[in-house]
């Protein structure tokens, strides 16, 4: 993509649009991680945690994939986090 085409007004929109699709699909990937960690799909896989599953199958660093566990659990903990996610008013860290 050549951004000197766009005007500062369009790459600005475009940044916001990406930016919300950003944390739509974020709170997408952390409710399919839930789910696959209720129903211990990553053992299926040979994997021995949702951890491991996560570095090892997915490429995630050790940190991120903490991050998301751990952020997919609250999600079923504290419900509400979903929409604070979604705003951009809580994130992963």
């Amino acid at each position: 993509m050549n951004f000197k085409d766009l005007s500062n007004k369009e790459l600005i929109s475009d940044f916001e649009k990406l930016v919300i699709s950003e944390r739509k699909i974020t709170h997408l990937v952390l409710l399919h991680i839930l789910e696959i960690e209720q129903r211990k799909l990553y053992a299926e896989f040979g994997y021995e945690s949702l951890f491991t599953y996560l570095t090892k199958h997915f490429g995630y660093g050790e940190s991120s994939a903490y991050r998301r566990i751990q952020s997919a659990r609250l999600l079923k903990q504290v419900p509400q986090a979903s929409a604070q996610l979604e705003t951009g008013a809580l994130n992963l860290s």
